[in-house]
């Protein structure tokens, strides 16, 4: 009897133990440092980790600064966040893909109401149709 009340508390022991183990080892996973941490999602260059200067439009019909700002920071691996000047709010979890040149890169949210591009040229394009609607658009590549 003693026997098997040991087992039993032996093998719950061990289901918890591998369990624990389990969920441990997938949390280490998660970015790994090598880059891959999203596969098939893009790290965008470092030089377009920056401010744009642009046309900046909220809800598609107020002008809200023709010099605003956009600036992207990355707050993840392969994920970024933009922010915007005059009270916009950011737009979150961006993460880009690669076109086909490798020099462009376009996110599109998964209900498709946010595109972001940073196009060949080093210009910043942004638009969000859902509330709070959002424009944006880059004066130039030098900015």
């Amino acid at each position: 009897m003693i026997n098997t009340q040991f087992i039993s508390k032996l093998k719950v022991f061990v289901f918890f133990a591998t369990a624990l183990l389990s969920f441990n080892s997938c949390s280490s996973d998660d970015d790994n440092g090598d880059g891959d941490c999203l596969p098939g999602i893009s790290a965008i260059s470092a030089d377009a980790i920056r401010a744009y200067q642009g046309a900046l439009t909220l809800n598609a019909t107020e002008v809200i600064n023709q010099d605003g700002t956009a600036t992207i920071t990355e707050s993840g691996c392969k994920t970024y966040t933009i922010s915007f000047s005059d009270g916009v709010p950011s737009i979150t979890g961006v993460r880009f893909i690669t076109t086909n040149n490798g020099e462009s890169f376009t996110y599109v949210n998964a209900n498709a109401t946010t595109t972001v591009t940073i196009n060949e040229d080093g210009r910043l394009s942004v638009a969000k149709s859902d509330s709070p609607i959002i424009t944006f658009s880059s004066n130039s590549a030098t900015n």
